[in-house]
Formats: C-alpha cells, sequence, structure tokens
C-alpha cells in the first residue's frame, strides 16, 4: 500500500465517528481503518479498510489485533498514525448548564470509554512497535 498516513476511527459506524471517516477519505494518501462493533458494509473506497471490533469483549479487541497486524505486513513505514475515538454513550451528567441537576459521570460508562480507549491504543502501539 502506498498510503502516507493511517487514520483509525473507533466508533466509525455512526454518527460522529462517521463523519471523522467521510472527512478523512477525502485523501487519498491516508488508509482509513473503521472500527465498529459490526462491519461497515456501506463505504466504498480504495483507501478504506472495515475491522469489526465489540470495544467491550476482549477476545473482539484480540482479535482487531491480530487484522491490524496482519494489515501492517502491507504498510511500509506510514508518515502518521492517528487514532480517534468517537465511542458512545457519552452520559455527561455534570454539563455546566444541569448544574441544578448536575449528577456525577456514569461510572460504567467512563470506564467502557477510558477503557476501550486504552485497550485499542494499546494494540496500535504494539503493532507500530513491530
Amino acid at each position: 500500500m502506498a498510503e502516507k498516513n493511517i487514520v483509525i476511527v473507533v466508533g466509525g459506524g455512526r454518527s460522529l465517528g462517521r463523519e471523522y471517516l467521510d472527512e478523512y477519505l477525502k485523501d487519498p494518501d491516508t488508509l482509513c481503518i473503521g472500527v465498529a462493533r459490526n462491519n461497515i458494509q456501506d463505504i466504498e473506497a480504495d483507501n478504506f479498510i472495515s475491522i469489526p471490533c465489540d470495544i467491550g469483549e476482549r477476545a473482539s479487541i484480540d482479535n482487531f489485533y491480530e487484522q491490524l497486524r496482519e494489515l501492517a505486513s502491507d504498510i511500509s513505514d506510514p508518515l502518521k498514525i492517528t487514532m480517534v475515538h468517537a465511542v458512545g454513550p457519552f452520559k455527561f451528567q455534570g454539563h455546566p448548564d444541569h448544574t441544578k441537576h448536575a449528577k456525577p459521570f456514569d461510572p460504567k460508562i467512563y470506564s467502557l470509554n477510558t477503557g476501550s480507549f486504552m485497550g485499542l491504543s494499546k494494540a496500535i502501539t504494539e503493532v507500530a512497535k513491530e
């Protein structure tokens, strides 16, 4: 592959993640990897690859890692690797506009979002080191 940059968009199947993918796909020198619970089938672009991954499941993250390793063998020295973590749900109950009814962040949602980012970024880092 001749791509100079790699962008991995986690949560690329919907909403915000899809908007990121659509924007990065405009650059033919960027390989865009869409990560979503289900395979993203409605993008037809030469610089796009979909990797299904349920970020709440360790086995699915391990599978993501293996697929990423296979891809890495076809990619020669990208200039930049970017990871966009557009995964929800985002429940920011403590938003300043709602101070009257503010509640703390939902710990389960917070844990899922931060934990999944750490798990996937660790896999990406390991592949980049190879």
